[in-house]
């Protein structure tokens, strides 16, 4: 599963996350078909920026919480989704990676789901991911959730309102 970017930003905002591993979790955006050879980078790139390869964007991190939201304009024409978890005993490790193309997961995960998207809207979706490999894990996909949506250019909102007048205008001359 991956998204084509469009023209407008995105909006992230974590809205739930119910896992034992809640603080070992990082959650961003990745190039479609392209992971990062290392995937340290996956928990190491400050919120919001490109990863040192130019592949990743980390958007939540393991301390984050509920409530959370970021901004981002995903560089690449196609993207996709990552969870990652960090070693609770070696800060910097990636235990484990998962991306919403299943075909870049590894070892026993290899082609096996993490993610159920949930549409919202035209461009909007909840994301549930599973943080555990799935032969031991709950498969209940609300370890992390998180609401994506494209939101318009500042451009696109300011013809809106400026239509706006007019509509109300029309609609009390009816009355």
């Amino acid at each position: 599963v991956y998204f084509d970017a469009g023209p407008q930003p995105n909006w992230a905002a974590l809205k739930i996350e119910i896992a034992g591993l809640s603080n070992y979790n990082y959650f961003g955006i990745y190039e479609q078909g392209n992971k990062p050879a290392n995937l340290a980078e996956l928990l190491t790139t400050p919120p919001g920026t490109l990863g040192s390869s130019g592949k990743s964007m980390l958007l939540f991190k393991g301390t984050d919480g509920p409530g959370q939201s970021i901004t981002f304009v995903a560089p690449w024409s196609q993207f996709g989704f990552y969870l990652a978890t960090e070693s609770s005993t070696t800060p910097g490790t990636v235990v484990r990676a998962f991306f919403s193309e299943s075909t870049l997961n590894t070892g026993s995960e290899l082609n096996l789901q993490h993610f159920a998207f949930f549409q919202a809207g035209p461009t909007a979706y909840y994301v549930g991911s599973e943080d555990l490999p799935l032969g031991s894990s709950d498969k209940d996909y609300n370890d992390l959730v998180v609401y994506v949506a494209a939101i318009p250019d500042a451009s696109t909102w300011m013809l809106f309102l400026a239509g706006m007048p007019a509509v109300l205008a029309l609609r009390r001359k009816r009355a």
